[in-house]
């Protein structure tokens, strides 16, 4: 079927020419199921989503041994492939039906509890909004003295891009900054605190898949993942970590942020932001880092795994 097509192809060429130019091509066909919240952390759809694409990176260190640029060229396609199995003629399916009827005056009646004014009416317009072909460039700066990119202990990683998108066709139309601050301090053998700023806005229409997001392993722990989407974000996260058996490494930890949608907030209202703290483990394993997470939010505890490294 289908499902056995998928594929991540991912090959870096690290020295392209004598100024020590780095490739990177990137190429994806994958298809997923995807769940899809709204601000309450209630789940409006349950979709299967086709992720098509094609990346190519340029990098080049400049004269500072620290100091990275790079250029990335990308040709994306989110394609939305219905329903999740078992969630067929849902009425609450965000891409699949209406979510309310209108009387003779044009008054909207029997409205879904799972609508609200800013939304799309029709169900066509709503995959619209979110789903389509997205054609960039983005350029970025990096600036990176940490000791280990894996586990570091000390030192720090700045990073700040631009993606422009619409210029090269597509669906989509927008301008997307972002800066993303990370530090490290020894806390005495082998602990650490590991502190991460980020903070991003974006003009034009993007899709769902380019929004900012907030929630989950990565970014807002005791949430929903990608939760909060919008087109400005702040986060705040501060982590205490520590050696407790080879191998594994325990933290501890309070994520700060939110992600504002212009549709219907006011952008960089800080008192949406929101907060959890929690405790996690990470665990060296023979297939890669594995990160387990406890975070504590404002409507109680959620659990997160994920594989992959730490920032």
């Amino acid at each position: 079927g289908e499902d056995n097509k998928n594929y991540d192809f991912s090959y870096t060429r690290p020295w392209l020419d004598d100024k020590e130019t780095s490739a990177t091509i990137n190429l994806y066909d994958i298809t997923n199921e995807y769940a899809d919240y709204n601000s309450d952390g209630d789940e409006i759809a349950r979709y299967d989503k086709k992720r098509r694409g094609q990346e190519i990176t340029f990098s080049r260190r400049t004269h500072n041994e620290f100091v990275s640029n790079y250029i990335t060229i990308k040709n994306r396609d989110d394609i939305y492939k219905g329903e999740a199995d078992g969630y067929e003629g849902d009425s609450n399916q965000y891409y699949e039906n209406k979510f309310f009827e209108k009387n003779d005056k044009g008054e909207i009646i029997n409205k879904s509890d799972k609508y609200e004014s800013w939304m799309p009416e029709t169900a066509a317009e709503r995959r619209k909004e979110n789903f389509g072909v997205t054609r960039s460039i983005t350029f970025g700066r990096v600036y990176d003295s940490r000791d280990n990119v894996y586990d570091p202990h000390e030192g720090k990683r700045i990073g700040y891009s631009v993606e422009w998108a619409g210029g090269m066709g597509g669906d989509f139309d927008f301008t997307k900054w972002t800066a993303d601050w990370r530090y490290y301090f020894r806390a005495g053998g082998e602990s650490v605190w590991a502190l991460n700023l980020g903070a991003g806005y974006a003009s034009g229409d993007m899709p769902l898949s380019q929004r900012f997001t907030m929630g989950g392993s990565d970014t807002l722990r005791g949430y929903e993942d990608d939760q909060f989407r919008g087109n400005s974000m702040l986060k705040a996260t501060l982590e205490y970590r520590f050696p407790i058996v080879k191998k594994v490494q325990g933290v501890l930890f309070t994520d700060n942020g939110y992600a504002w949608d212009k549709r219907h907030e006011d952008e960089f209202d800080m008192g949406l932001i929101k907060n959890s703290y929690g405790v996690g483990l990470r665990i060296n394993s023979p297939l890669g880092p594995v990160k387990l997470d406890y975070g504590y939010g404002e409507d109680g505890g959620k659990f997160h795994f994920s594989f992959g490294g730490q920032f």
